[in-house]
């Protein structure tokens, strides 16, 4: 079995309590349209292109086999629908590297075993209070991060895992008797559609918050025209009160939103919000938030 992930970050203080080794796995259900991460969510990342690492070389047309790369009046131009992910323009770009995120291009997710993650991972650990299974949605992976969840419990690792609170209730129980910390994200909508999540949350959360109270966190994403809105305000409060939790997460907006969609050739499907507009939604979720006698914890506000 292969666990599918696409990043390791240590000494992360954005993704639980005190200094997390992090690692993002490949793969997410939920497809928001406002996410950030978009090459996070398809089982395998596209090819990344950042054109700014670029020196023009030209080795990676020579050494593509399926006329993916060309250049037009010296600009470089991708044909991703030709793209096999077969990484022979990484590895021949002198600015790129397989395990450089750094690179002009780069294949992002990489496939290990349990074990073998557990192994590349464990010189991290010592320089962390804990791990944190981000992603995308690393539950979805729910056989293989079974296997890993075990190994890092038998070596005495705290856990917490992010999850976005909608997968299936099974699956959540599970996993109860490994996770430490639950990053809960209240996603009381996962588009502008304006369909509510409220009944899954809500029966989730109080699985959870049964087997191990006072170990959820709840991380509320402050999106512009999404998020800023009272009467979804309402009802996180409303269902965050249902099992006494008066503390929340709240996670800024990324102004840097657009980075993955341009280096992963993804249109997007959601408006990108100006500074002026995230001032305003993050300054109204901040107040509600305190108006309402909750604790705001975290990194980032």
């Amino acid at each position: 079995m292969v666990l599918k992930y696409f990043g390791i970050a240590p000494l992360s203080k954005y993704d639980g309590p005190l200094n997390r080794l992090v690692v993002y796995f490949q793969g997410c259900d939920i497809k928001c349209s406002w996410c950030h991460s978009p090459h996070s969510i398809p089982e395998s990342s596209p090819l990344l292109f950042f054109a700014e690492r670029c020196i023009s070389c030209r080795k990676c047309v020579k050494a593509c086999p399926n006329d993916v790369h060309s250049f037009v009046s010296g600009k470089h131009i991708l044909n991703r629908a030709n793209c096999t992910k077969c990484g022979l323009c990484v590895d021949t770009c002198p600015k790129s590297s397989a395990n450089i995120s750094a690179s002009a291009l780069i294949l992002p997710t990489k496939g290990l075993s349990a074990q073998e993650l557990f192994t590349k991972i464990e010189p991290y650990l010592a320089l962390c209070d804990g791990i944190t299974l981000s992603g995308g949605e690393a539950l979805i992976q729910l056989d293989e991060i079974l296997e890993f969840l075990k190994i890092l419990k038998q070596n005495g690792v705290n856990i917490a895992v992010e999850t976005s609170g909608l997968l299936l209730t099974r699956t959540y129980e599970l996993v109860l008797d490994y996770v430490d910390i639950w990053l809960f994200g209240v996603r009381m909508l996962t588009d502008v559609d304006g369909k509510s999540n409220k009944n899954i949350l809500l029966r989730n959360l109080h699985l959870l918050n049964q087997v191990q109270e006072n170990m959820i966190i709840p991380r509320v994403p402050m999106v512009p025209g999404v998020f800023d809105n009272e009467k979804i305000l309402f009802e996180i409060v409303q269902l965050l009160r249902s099992v006494e939790i008066n503390k929340v997460w709240l996670l800024p907006w990324n102004m840097n939103y657009m980075v993955y969609y341009i280096a992963a050739g993804i249109g997007t499907r959601f408006i990108e919000p100006t500074r002026s507009e995230v001032n305003l939604c993050e300054s109204f979720i901040l107040n509600f938030f305190v108006e309402k006698g909750f604790d705001i914890i975290g990194s980032g506000i």
